[in-house]
């Protein structure tokens, strides 16, 4: 009598059905592009807001006892325009030393690097009055024409703005220049009452400005009215 032997079923391995299609790695691989560009987003700083106007000070006029204001008005990155002006009307203890003056200076600046701090040009128109005596081994104290006569001209500026100081308003300013300039002006002997001696027209060319200047810088407004 045959026996047929049938072996028994043997268990296939399971299989993974899920198949991942293209469009699903596509959609993973953007999703994972979104995330890192927002984690790089939110940890790099903002850039530092450019204030758009600024106050300053000569503290080498302040020095010599002359007031003075400087308003700088930054119309963009790389540009702008300040003007600046002075005044002074005593004498240094003695009436043979003196130095008055009341002017204005225009200046166009060109900022290079785009920033709010460091190496600017610029071109600079002045226009004022002066009354001056170096003192008793001067023998002469030179005022301008009438007391009034305005002398003018104009000249070529380089300064280099930094921040020495922590809080981020408050900057340090050296620059000077150098131009030519008209002239018109009377002598007098330099005592009290001393009598005109000359009067005289000059065109002088050299340095017409120095300056070591205290800058404030008045913080921008926020949208949402903060500061």
């Amino acid at each position: 009598m045959l026996i047929s032997k049938t072996s028994p079923p043997q268990s296939k391995p399971a299989v993974n059905t899920t198949i991942a299609t293209a469009d699903s790695v596509q959609h993973d691989f953007n999703q994972g592009i979104d995330t890192l560009n927002i984690t790089s987003a939110t940890t790099q700083p903002a850039p530092s807001p450019l204030s758009t106007l600024s106050l300053g000070t000569n503290l080498l006029e302040l020095g010599l006892l002359i007031p003075n204001l400087t308003v700088e008005y930054r119309f963009n990155r790389w540009g702008s325009v300040a003007m600046s002006g002075n005044y002074s009307a005593w004498n240094y203890f003695k009436p043979t030393l003196k130095f008055r003056v009341s002017s204005l200076c225009g200046e166009l600046r060109v900022w290079p690097a785009c920033k709010p701090s460091g190496l600017f040009v610029g071109a600079h128109a002045i226009t004022g009055c002066f009354n001056i005596a170096l003192g008793d081994r001067d023998p002469v104290r030179r005022q301008s024409h009438n007391g009034f006569t305005l002398s003018y001209g104009g000249g070529l500026t380089v300064g280099y703005r930094f921040n020495p100081f922590t809080h981020p308003c408050w900057q340090m300013e050296v620059s000077g220049g150098a131009g030519v300039h008209s002239l018109y002006y009377d002598e007098f002997q330099n005592r009290t009452n001393g009598l005109r001696i000359d009067t005289k027209r000059k065109l002088y060319v050299g340095p017409d400005c120095l300056r070591v200047s205290l800058i404030y810088n008045l913080p921008l407004k926020k949208k949402g009215g903060e500061s």
